[in-house]
């Protein structure tokens, strides 16, 4: 990969998917997300949700999905239910 490519996609990755437990249920997922990852935005999303009543788990898997989704979207390149464990 070129280094611009390389520094843009680590530019977007930094970037947060989610936002905190008492806005997350109206979070849009972001507009740099690919069509396809916009799926996996809104399944994580309700996962989420499930958690709201706790803090700590919630910010815990909110920054593990965060960093799935993120190397899912472009590093694989592909979105994270349609990865298999030959991918990990």
């Amino acid at each position: 990969m070129e280094l611009q490519t390389l520094l843009v996609m680590n530019s977007l990755m930094t970037l947060p998917l989610f936002d905190s437990i008492e806005f997350i249920k109206a979070q849009k997922p972001p507009s740099h997300l690919k069509h396809l990852a916009k799926k996996d935005f809104f399944i994580t999303k309700k996962f989420l949700e499930s958690y709201s009543g706790r803090t700590g788990t919630f910010n815990s898997y909110r920054r593990e999905t965060e960093r799935l989704l993120h190397w899912c979207n472009y590093i694989l390149n592909q979105p994270k239910l349609v990865s298999t464990t030959g991918d990990l």
